[in-house]
């Protein structure tokens, strides 16, 4: 896989935790930094997901605490090396590309993880789940910025083509626990450099990288200079360890004092970090999801036009869907009597928090997204949601620039309803696919 980050798919048979949590208030200025820092050009997103990845104390860390660790690094880094010393480690960059070279409905598959492409560990925007696996493009998503020059501080904008590949799961997890042909997909965001098309003359089982996706409980893998514990029980010990973290007071003294060197150096002023932390507040209570789902029920043309191009739409009802600290592309996805959607983040918490504010942490944890892109049906009746056999589940992988949201179902008898009414029946949960709109 690509990362400790990485965790798409693995065997976990842990319970999704969904207590229901506020955030505390270091956790919520941690998370303000990063935003703050980001608007005035201190950092990215990719920078500080990179540096999240290559804690050597990632396990050992709470989820903010990794932040604050994170947020100190590059702040350090920003100040002690050069962009030359930069390039040096770096090597050749992509050069940019705004055509297109795949089309709509072409079967690609997914290069290896030690393909000759210019990337630089720990910093991965492809899950590892699907390293040398079939799928086929649904959508040409435009260009963006390279993340994996992004990530370390390039000047330089290299534009590469971003898609959205749709795969099996039954390809994917031989051992899929349901049906064979289920029709149930997973959809992730691909760039370019990552994708080839299948070579004429071979078929998928010679082209294909054999991954290994089934482990074997007590396995211990010997590699004769060193011995790795089953992989199971290595990430069922992860998330022990991650739980009981939680309450560890180290990330708030990191955070308070990232807090207080950039004020006192006037990088930031204290009123910036309160005023970002009221807002993601509110955006948690304003019911901007709502808002959008309830007109997308009520005004067809405005579902329409927000299937097709959801940032534009939602400035319509004076909404900002873009996330504060980077240019996200938001993608509203429709359940129908024929399809569900629902959405995950394997590598990070990619999470659309310019409209529902900060994600739940049963939505950041590592067993919600180890399982929901393995074994997604099971995941939902976790949550009381039952998916009839004959309705395919779409697993969204938020892994790039792109932020997803579900349109719900609209329920029966609710056709007397005002838009204000029609707000009140949709949950945050419906918006993510773990749940649906009920009647009161």
């Amino acid at each position: 896989m690509g990362g400790v980050h990485d965790v798409g798919g693995l065997n976990s048979q842990e319970k999704i935790d969904k207590t229901e949590e506020s955030c505390l208030q270091w956790e919520k200025q941690t998370h303000a930094l990063l935003v703050c820092l980001a608007r005035k050009g201190l950092t990215t997103t990719d920078e500080h997901r990179r540096a999240v990845e290559a804690l050597p104390g990632y396990n050992e860390m709470a989820y903010y605490h990794r932040w604050a660790c994170a947020l100190i690094n590059i702040c350090i880094e920003r100040g002690t090396i050069t962009k030359d010393e930069l390039d040096k480690q770096l090597g050749e960059v992509l050069a940019p590309q705004t055509n297109p070279s795949f089309k709509i409905g072409e079967e690609v598959v997914i290069k290896r993880e030690d393909s000759k492409i210019r990337w630089r560990k720990p910093h991965l925007r492809t899950p590892g789940y699907i390293f040398g696996s079939q799928g086929k493009i649904v959508r040409f998503l435009g260009c963006f910025p390279d993340p994996e020059a992004k990530a370390f501080f390039r000047d330089s904008i290299t534009l590469q083509p971003l898609y959205l590949v749709q795969f099996s799961i039954n390809e994917l997890w031989k051992d899929y626990p349901v049906f064979e042909d289920s029709g149930d997909a997973v959809t992730v965001e691909i760039y370019e450099p990552w994708l080839s098309l299948q070579v004429p003359g071979t078929t998928q089982t010679q082209q294909v990288e054999n991954v290994s996706r089934h482990f074997t409980k007590g396995k211990r893998e010997d590699h004769g200079d060193h011995v790795h514990d089953d992989r199971r029980d290595t990430e069922m010990e992860a998330l022990r360890r991650e739980e009981a973290l939680e309450n560890d007071s180290r990330g708030e003294t990191l955070s308070n004092a990232l807090r207080n060197i950039l004020v006192e150096n006037k990088f930031l002023a204290l009123n910036d970090i309160h005023r970002c932390i009221e807002s993601m507040d509110k955006k948690g209570e304003m019911n901007l999801g709502q808002k959008i789902v309830a007109r997308a029920w009520m005004d067809h043309e405005f579902k329409k036009r927000l299937l097709e191009d959801a940032n534009a739409a939602t400035q319509e009802l004076d909404i900002e869907s873009s996330n504060p600290n980077a240019q996200t592309k938001l993608i509203v996805v429709e359940n129908t009597a024929k399809e569900h959607h629902v959405i995950v983040c394997t590598l990070c918490s990619c999470y659309p928090s310019a409209i529902l504010g900060i994600s739940p942490a049963w939505y950041r944890s590592r067993t919600y997204r180890a399982r929901t892109v393995r074994e997604p049906r099971v995941v939902l009746a976790e949550f009381g949601l039952t998916i009839s056999k004959d309705v395919k589940i779409i697993v969204h992988d938020s892994t790039a620039d792109c932020r997803y949201l579900v349109l719900p179902r609209r329920p029966a008898g609710t056709q007397d309803m005002n838009e204000q009414q029609l707000q009140k029946i949709v949950s945050r949960d419906s918006m993510l696919g773990v749940s649906v709109p009920l009647m009161n």
